[in-house]
C-alpha cells in the first residue's frame, strides 16, 4: 500500500536490509548501513515486461567518540509521511510510526496528547519504521511490545547516533523519567534474558523502543505515554 504522496506504509517498498556494528564493551551502536532495494521505480531502466525497474538507495552513519559522519543526502531528506488528504499541519501535529499490533491503551494515550497532538501511522517492518524517522518522514517510532530484535535495530541506531538522535528503551523511559538519554539507550552487547530462554528471546528489545532525532519530540511522547 502506498499513500497519496508516494510514501509506502506496507508492501515491497518497506523491505530494508540492515548492517550494524556495536562496541562489544559498552554495547553502543557505532555504525550502520541501511539498504532499501525497492525505494522507487527507475525512469531510465525497464523490466522485461516493460514496467519500470526498481531502484534502491543506501544510507549510512557512524558515531566514533566525538566524531560523527553520515550520508550527505540525510541533510536534505525531510518528507511528510501522511497523505495530503489528511490535511495535517506538522507544526501542530507529530507523526509517530508504529506497529499495527500496538497496545490499544498506548494508542489512546498518544491520541490524547495535545500541543502538539500526535498522529499514529501503522507501518510494516521494524527497520523501515526507524528509517522513516532517520529520513524525516516521521517524527518518532514508538513500540512498547518486545517484538523486535537487536539485529533489527543496531544498524539504524548507528545512523541515529550519527545524526544526534537516540533509540531508547521505551518502557524504562516511561517508568524512569529522571534517567538520561544515554542511560536509556538500547544496548547490544548482552542478552536481556537468561540463556535458558530461546535465542530470539535473549536478544529481543524487551523494553520496547522510542526512536527519535529531536529530544523535544521524545520528551513529549514519553510524557504522553506516562499519563
Amino acid at each position: 500500500m502506498v499513500g497519496k504522496e508516494g510514501n509506502p506504509v506496507s508492501g515491497i517498498q518497506c523491505v530494508v536490509v540492515v548492517l550494524g556494528v556495536f562496541d562489544r564493551t559498552t554495547g553502543d551502536a557505532l555504525f550502520g548501513v541501511v539498504n532499501q532495494p525497492f525505494h522507487h521505480r527507475s525512469e531510465d531502466q525497464v523490466e522485461s515486461d516493460g514496467s519500470k525497474a526498481w531502484s534502491g538507495r543506501a544510507l549510512w552513519g557512524a558515531s566514533l567518540g566525538a566524531e560523527r559522519f553520515h550520508s550527505p543526502q540525510l541533510k536534505t531528506l525531510c518528507r511528510p509521511l501522511l497523505a495530503e488528504s489528511d490535511n495535517v499541519d506538522r507544526s501542530s501535529c507529530l507523526t509517530v510510526v508504529g506497529s499495527r499490533s500496538e497496545d490499544p491503551a498506548v494508542l489512546e494515550r498518544l491520541s490524547s496528547a495535545r500541543s502538539p497532538s500526535i498522529r499514529f501511522v501503522p507501518c510494516s517492518g521494524a527497520a523501515y519504521k526507524a528509517l522513516c524517522v532517520v529520513t524525516g518522514e516521521a517524527d518518532a517510532y514508538v513500540l512498547t511490545r518486545p517484538s523486535t530484535y537487536k539485529w533489527d535495530t543496531c544498524g539504524v541506531h548507528g545512523i541515529f547516533r550519527a545524526l544526534g538522535g537516540h533509540l531508547l528503551c521505551a518502557n524504562i523511559a516511561v517508568s524512569n523519567p529522571s534517567l538520561s538519554w544515554s542511560e536509556l539507550e538500547v544496548k547490544y552487547h548482552s542478552p536481556c534474558a537468561e540463556k535458558s530462554e530461546s535465542f530470539a528471546k535473549q536478544w529481543c528489545n524487551s523494553s520496547g523502543l522510542i526512536a527519535f532525532r529531536s529530544p523535544d519530540v521524545a520528551s513529549h511522547i514519553i510524557k504522553a505515554l506516562a499519563h
